[in-house]
């Protein structure tokens, strides 16, 4: 209701009994424009009381003990008659002790205050006030959205055979499908393919593409052995057929809880039928790893969790694993995040964003410990790095920094035990892109020591993602959290999102060539736990706000800047602009710079044309520094 600016008509004598009105009509979030208040000593007060009107969307009117000053009586003239050709609610409020309403307010209906202007039955002439001034009424309670079914199939080892079990039913043997082979190929579709393709590898890659639909029923096959004639399967459709005539349609958890990684490990996302893939259709597929020893409780948060949403992001990049560049990771949380109103300082904004900076494991206790006690705890933590995993021990362990900036490995059990310690409900794990690309397992073995040490949800990726897509995937998983979603419905849409969306530009000039990929079962969710509460919401329906990006206010936090323990001279046979940061990757032959400060590397783009008279893009005459960059445009040169 930030939009409403009401003008507001009283006696000055009454201004005791006006205050508690203001003050209620603030809170609510309605502008307000008060003469005594607007229009300083010795400035004429017609022109502006016009402008006020004109630019207002209503005019309420106080009528107190004192009845209307001369004064009031004269400026209510003008409010009455620009409302009226204007089309624009004009509202009497009687206050306490008022007499009759004036003839020339009888038209109207009016708001009647109590004597008690601070009770339960003040607050109700309030929001009668409003829903008078926004014309129209207030929008009712979203429902809740229902409860979905659940399914559980548990696999176990048995040997070198897997034995399967529905919902405690009985066992039946389990073949894993989909060979070691097939599962090198789609990740090489998946990371590979994008970097370079040539006319052989899109070729390749077709090919792939027209086996996935086969992989996904294979993969079907596999779970509900029998086909349409297995219960749990038709139980399934059936539930998520009837759910195309409810708002928000019905959903199905499956938690596929196993003792292997071999099975947890497979692209079980891809499942599909005659009628298409089923993650895509309301079932929402979580993994859990059975352990032999039982988990800590799960952690949910440490408090109802309200907005803004809170968000922690460590971007990762120790200096003995390679130079990558950090713009792929930092932009796309930012896009996603700069319609969302990601500071948290202004009113409305939905979600609030810091970085761990240092993204040492010391720095990270020290943030998450300082929000808790400030009564500001982190409800979400993101992490962007590179991981490694450790086949005999099945350990995975994540690759933070120490003071030097080189590799710290922590490992998934002692990051979880921190974070339950915190109480952070959700993590999630990105698989960053470039040198040293981390063993594929390795977050399918740190997301089950994170649910082992109490951390209720894990999102993690099963293998590096686009940049295209990590901005897709965190828009709409942010979108839907702050609307009240759980994390598996976020996650669904975050996931219907990359489907929709299939396009991956191959590079960052301006018009580049582009491939369609199909990466939309990256994300995978683990969670612990049964019942729906296992699936929480992080924001109660009650305080649920629709976010779309075009309708909220951009971002304009400042990032910090490049890490002046990682600046490193440039080298090649061209020098370095005058205005490069110096870190190493940063200018090229071209020379552009792209980082002065972090935020002119992060989040803006630069135009699709060089201003008139300049140079080429990214030239030493182009410095990038906040302060003379050019205004945003649609195509990216410096990133």
């Amino acid at each position: 209701m930030g939009g409403q600016q009401v003008f507001i008509s009283y006696n000055s004598r009454d201004a005791a009994l006006v205050e508690p009105v203001v003050a209620a009509l603030q809170a609510r979030g309605i502008a307000l424009w008060i003469d005594q208040e607007q229009i300083l000593p010795g400035q004429p007060w017609l022109p502006a009381l016009e402008q006020a009107l004109r630019d207002g969307t209503a005019a309420a009117v106080l009528v107190g003990p004192n009845a209307i000053g001369p004064v009031q009586q004269q400026e209510l003239g003008v409010a009455l008659s620009q409302a009226r050709n204007a089309g624009k609610p004009v509202i009497p409020v009687l206050l306490p002790g008022a007499g009759a309403l004036p003839l020339f307010l009888g038209q109207y209906s009016a708001v009647y205050l109590p004597d008690d202007l601070h009770g339960p039955a003040f607050a109700q002439a309030i929001d009668r006030l409003v829903t008078g001034i926004i014309a129209q009424p207030p929008a009712p309670p979203r429902p809740a959205p229902p409860a979905p079914k659940e399914h559980v199939l548990t696999i176990r080892r048995q040997g070198d055979a897997c034995e399967g079990q529905w919902d405690g039913g009985n066992p039946f043997a389990f073949n894993l499908p989909l060979t070691k082979a097939d599962l090198d190929e789609l990740a090489w579709y998946l990371e590979s393919y994008i970097q370079f393709p040539g006319a052989g590898d899109r070729v390749r890659a077709a090919a792939l593409e027209q086996r996935l639909a086969d992989w996904g029923r294979q993969l079907c096959a596999a779970l509900f052995p029998g086909g349409d004639q297995n219960a749990i399967y038709a139980g399934i459709c059936g539930h998520l057929d009837r759910g195309a005539t409810v708002p928000g349609g019905h959903r199905v958890l499956l938690t596929l809880a196993s003792d292997s990684a071999d099975f947890l490990i497979r692209p079980w996302e891809m499942l599909r039928d005659s009628r298409g893939p089923l993650a895509l259709r309301g079932l929402t597929l979580r993994r859990r790893l059975l352990r032999d020893s039982a988990p800590a409780p799960v952690v949910q948060g440490s408090n109802q969790p309200v907005l803004p949403l809170r968000l922690l992001l460590i971007v990762s990049r120790p200096e003995d694993t390679g130079f990558i560049d950090p713009r792929t990771s930092v932009r796309p949380v930012l896009d996603a995040l700069a319609g969302l109103g990601q500071t948290g300082q202004r009113e409305g904004d939905a979600i609030r964003l810091d970085f761990c900076e240092p993204p040492t494991l010391p720095e990270l206790q020290r943030r998450l410990s300082a929000a808790r006690d400030a009564g500001r705890p982190y409800h979400i933590v993101h992490f962007d790095g590179h991981g490694q995993y450790y086949p005999r021990t099945g350990v995975g362990a994540l690759c933070f920094e120490d003071d030097q900036g080189r590799t710290h490995l922590v490992p998934g059990r002692d990051l979880g035990d921190l974070l339950s310690a915190q109480r952070v409900p959700l993590v999630l794990l990105e698989a960053c892109r470039g040198a040293q690309v981390s063993d594929r397992p390795v977050f399918g073995a740190v997301a089950p020591a994170l649910l082992q040490a109490g951390v209720g949800s894990v999102i993690a990726f099963s293998h590096s993602v686009h940049v295209e897509a990590a901005k897709l995937v965190c828009e709409r998983l942010y979108q839907a959290l702050v609307a009240g979603r759980s994390i598996g419905a976020a996650l669904d849409a975050a996931r219907g999102a990359l489907r929709a969306n299939p396009k991956r530009w191959l590079s960052t000039e301006p018009d580049p060539e582009t491939v369609q990929l199909q990466d939309w079962l990256i994300p995978q969710l683990y969670q612990s736990g049964v019942g729906a509460g296992s699936d929480p919401a992080l924001v109660p329906i009650d305080q649920a706000v629709d976010a779309e990006a075009a309708d909220l206010p951009p971002d304009e936090t400042p990032l910090p800047r490049c890490p002046a323990s990682r600046r490193r001279r440039a080298t090649g046979s061209t020098a370095a602009p005058a205005n490069c940061c110096g870190w190493s990757g940063c200018c090229n032959a071209t020379r552009r710079c792209c980082c002065t400060p972090a935020a002119a590397w992060a989040r803006p783009r630069w135009p699709a044309r060089p201003p008139t008279g300049g140079g080429a893009p990214g030239a030493s005459t182009w410095p990038c520094s906040t302060a003379s960059r050019p205004a945003p445009g649609p195509r990216p040169w410096c990133n």
